[in-house]
Parts: C-alpha cells; sequence; structure tokens
C-alpha cells in the first residue's frame, strides 16, 4: 500500500503550535513584528529590532517556512519582512518553473 504523502503547506500549517512554543518572540508582544506608523524611519527601526529577536531564534525557519506556506503578508516572520518573503517566493517559483520546464523537454 503506498502512503499518500501530505503537502508540506499541509503539514506546515497544521503542526504550526510546536515551533511556535519554543519561538523567542513568544514572550514578546506582537506590536514589535508589525511595524505600523507615518514615519519610514521609525517602521525601518522596528523592523530591524524584530529582526534582531528573530536572530537569534531556534525555530527561525519554521517561522518563515510557515509564512510563505500560510501566504502571510504582513509583520516580520523568520526574519523576513513582507516584501523580502515576497521576493523570496517569487525567487523559489521562478525555480520551480524552471525545473518544470527543463523536465519537460529533457
Amino acid at each position: 500500500m503506498l502512503l499518500r504523502l501530505e503537502p508540506l503547506r499541509a503539514r506546515l500549517l497544521r503542526d504550526a503550535g510546536g515551533w511556535r512554543r519554543r519561538a523567542e518572540c513568544r514572550s514578546m508582544g506582537p506590536e514589535l513584528f508589525f511595524p505600523v506608523g507615518e514615519k519610514e524611519d521609525a517602521a525601518a527601526a522596528q523592523t530591524a529590532a524584530a529582526k534582531q529577536v528573530c536572530a537569534r531564534c531556534e525555530v527561525r525557519l519554521h517561522c518563515l517556512a510557515y509564512a510563505l506556506a500560510a501566504r502571510v503578508e504582513a509583520g516580520v516572520w523568520g526574519g523576513l519582512s513582507p516584501s523580502e518573503r515576497m521576493a523570496l517566493a517569487q525567487r523559489r517559483n521562478r525555480h520551480r518553473a524552471k525545473g518544470r520546464l527543463h523536465r519537460a523537454t529533457g
């Protein structure tokens, strides 16, 4: 009998609680990770401070994988801002598309 493997996205979304309990940001308020405000400099400073927390977090990659799988659009997750996550997702999609094209023509 062949086991049907669950897609990575579904597993990440289902298992989110496990890594979240070990996250460095768990004891902090969410405000740091969701910069808002009228001044760009203030938002940039807040994003930098959030990224410093992420840099020392043992589950940073789990957090980033979750944010990408869940298509989270706001906040700092896994040490990346929304625009950085979008750029990463686009690069991954292009890479996957090239692989599919290569397999189809190879």
